[in-house]
């Protein structure tokens, strides 16, 4: 999702919904035409609402517009390498995805709580947060990538087998499209 990579376009959406505040200026100015001091009084009242209401448009649209882009993201992976990461009590699953255009998508689905904030959330509740790596050839294997020194995939091309590891440890290797990483490796003139 962009707002997660740049931060330029939060402060494009902030711009946005400037330019609609200041825009809604009209509603009064059009009331008073039409209407004179009465319009402009209602046009007064009116305006904080279409406001409020264009705004919360325009926030629901980008942001239906940004799933649809990090689901378009994911659908590109290669391969898709799921992992566990235990932080006190509680255990994050982390989904890898691996695209051929050397990005890696890491989406973190927390389940649980913290333990300070045991008394505030349910345990049921699931928080989403996703980091954008670069994936990195791994010079002295032929077909391999590195991802923050951290994910370690190894693929073998002539068998179609896939090895994944977090730090040392296995990690589920859950999709691989044969033909992207195929390609991928043909384009590194491995």
């Amino acid at each position: 999702m962009f707002i997660y990579r740049d931060y330029s376009t939060t402060l494009w959406i902030a711009f946005i919904i400037l330019l609609v505040i200041i825009a809604s200026v009209v509603i009064p100015y059009y009331k008073f035409k039409k209407k004179r001091w009465k319009g402009l009084a209602m046009g007064c009242l009116i305006q904080p609402f279409a406001c409020a209401i264009a705004s919360f448009a325009i926030l629901i649209g980008i942001f239906l517009y940004e799933l649809w882009v990090f689901d378009k993201q994911k659908d590109k992976a290669m391969v898709t390498v799921r992992t566990l990461e235990k932080k006190g009590d509680r255990v994050d699953t982390l989904i890898w995805y691996v695209k051929p255009d050397e990005e890696c998508i890491m989406e973190r689905l927390r389940q649980g709580h913290d333990d300070d904030e045991a008394e505030y959330r349910d345990s049921t509740e699931t928080e989403r947060d996703i980091e954008w790596f670069d994936v990195v050839p791994i010079e002295n294997f032929p077909h391999g990538v590195n991802i923050e020194d951290r994910i370690m995939v190894r693929f073998d091309l002539k068998n179609h087998s896939v090895v994944a590891t977090d730090y040392d440890d296995r990690a589920e290797v859950t999709e691989v499209d044969w033909d992207k990483v195929r390609d991928f490796f043909a384009g590194k003139g491995k």
